[in-house]
């Protein structure tokens, strides 16, 4: 279940945990509670600076999640 408050920052999107349960995602940026397609200050970087921080990190190019790597974004 996601959680929402009228604030976006505060949105508490939940991540699966081992034994089931849910905990709100922290965005590794600035480390409020909200995903990092949702962090203002991750949208104010540059695309370079976006993308190395990205591979910095080590999330996936396509969805921003850690756990599995996306080495070239695939849009259409």
């Amino acid at each position: 279940m996601v959680t929402t408050t009228g604030d976006p920052s505060k949105t508490n999107t939940p991540t699966s945990d081992p034994k089931g349960q849910s905990k709100p995602r922290v965005c590794p940026v600035c480390s409020k509670v909200h995903t990092l397609s949702n962090c203002d200050e991750f949208k104010k970087k540059t695309v370079k600076e976006q993308l190395d921080f990205i591979q910095s990190v080590g999330l996936c190019f396509d969805c921003l999640s850690k756990g599995h790597y996306l080495r070239i974004a695939i849009r259409d």
